[in-house]
């Protein structure tokens, strides 16, 4: 293979690979040193003991009396014991806190932020670009971005159609420009899993939409063309979509720095009417 065939595959490759978004190559953030505080929290293993009545058929085999029913309850012999650990958290007492400056890892400091478990989050979001925040969560944007998927075409047809029927202002709601800038990401990324918070369908970094792994998968490979019904799971994935790129539009608006650091310390809330499938082509 000559030199300009070698181009050429590297080239399709590329083209046809998930890396859609463009990578600034920030490489991962590192840990952070700064004086912070956080409830106190400690981790208990309880190890409890569940007993069973079924022995398994090959313990029966040679125990022809536990065959026989009622033995369970009078025979010890004839019970399954298995042993399970339930973890639990408990605050050790209440508004105790724990202050020192010292090193933190960015998936620590995230997870503490998203767990709201920091009291107090202004020393980690404030100075903008220059945050603790910012340089952390801008890199993850960056390398999970370069994962990411765009919305396809017909996606882009539902979410248009959607879109031209609302009565919400131009201004609050979206614009093409988001759609075009909008990434997917499934939460199954170990980074995403970070950030978005469990019972949370998505949430949005700049142009980067984190989504749970059954939505995603279905905006992911959306085929359903204007004017084809949409089932109850297609309806789900497409408002949760048509949500969060109400939040690309933010971003852009606001810019990347002040959201980070207003965004991720309170996730913003709101809802949409129900989607029908009621976008017909002319």
């Amino acid at each position: 293979m000559n030199h300009k065939s070698i181009v050429i595959a590297l080239a399709y490759i590329l083209a046809n690979s998930n890396a859609y978004a463009a990578c600034l190559g920030l490489g991962p953030p590192t840990p952070k040193t700064t004086n912070i505080c956080e409830r106190l929290v400690d981790r208990l293993v309880i190890p409890q003991t569940k007993v069973f009545c079924e022995l398994p058929w090959y313990a029966r085999i040679f125990m022809p009396q536990c065959n026989l029913p009622g033995a369970c309850h009078v025979d010890p012999i004839c019970k399954s014991f298995e042993v399970t650990r339930e973890v639990a958290e408990v605050v050790l007492n209440a508004g105790d806190l724990y202050c020192d400056f010292r090193q933190i890892t960015p998936e620590r400091m995230i997870e503490g932020i998203r767990d709201q478990t920091f009291t107090d989050s202004v020393k980690l979001t404030t100075g903008g670009t220059s945050s603790i925040l910012f340089d952390v969560a801008n890199r993850h944007i960056d390398s999970m971005s370069c994962n990411g998927s765009p919305l396809n075409e017909k996606l882009k047809e539902w979410v248009a159609c959607v879109a031209s029927k609302s009565t919400v202002p131009q201004d609050t709601y979206f614009y093409p420009i988001d759609v075009n800038r909008a990434v997917i990401i499934s939460k199954t990324n170990p980074t995403a899993d970070l950030y978005l918070r469990r019972g949370f369908d998505a949430i949005t970094l700049d142009d980067l939409v984190i989504i749970e792994d059954d939505k995603f998968q279905i905006l992911r490979n959306w085929s359903k063309g204007i004017g084809e019904a949409l089932n109850d799971a297609e309806q789900s994935a497409l408002k949760t979509m048509i949500h969060e790129l109400v939040h690309v539009r933010q971003y852009r608006n606001i810019g990347k720095e002040s959201f980070i650091n207003l965004y991720l310390a309170e996730a913003i809330a709101s809802s949409y009417a129900n989607i029908r499938a009621s976008c017909k082509t002319s």
